[in-house]
Order: C-alpha cells, then structure tokens, then sequence
C-alpha cells in the first residue's frame, strides 16, 4: 500500500517484535513517501544502531 501511517505503523509492529530488518524496511517505505516523516527517520535510525551493536 502506499500508505505511510500503516507502514509506519507495520515498522514499530515489526520492531516490537525483534523483526528488525523487516522493521527497517518498512520505515525506509515510508521515507519513499514522505522524506519529512521525522518518526521514521527516528526509528530507522534507531534500528541501524540496534543492528549495529549486535553485530
């Protein structure tokens, strides 16, 4: 879809569930749609670091 609250909405779903890479996904999704989306920016960011530290 290319709704971006329910990709957003997918992203934080799929975070809370340890899903990272799929989260990440989602909430690069929605920066396709709307670059300006400052809480997917947050939370992509934050998942890289996440991603990051465990490896």
């Amino acid at each position: 879809p290319r709704n971006r609250d329910a990709h957003y909405n997918r992203g934080l779903a799929l975070a809370g569930q340890s899903r990272f890479r799929e989260a990440l996904d989602a909430f690069e999704t929605v920066l396709e749609l709307d670059p300006g989306h400052s809480l997917a920016r947050y939370s992509a960011n934050l998942i890289l670091s996440r991603m990051k530290d465990a490896a």
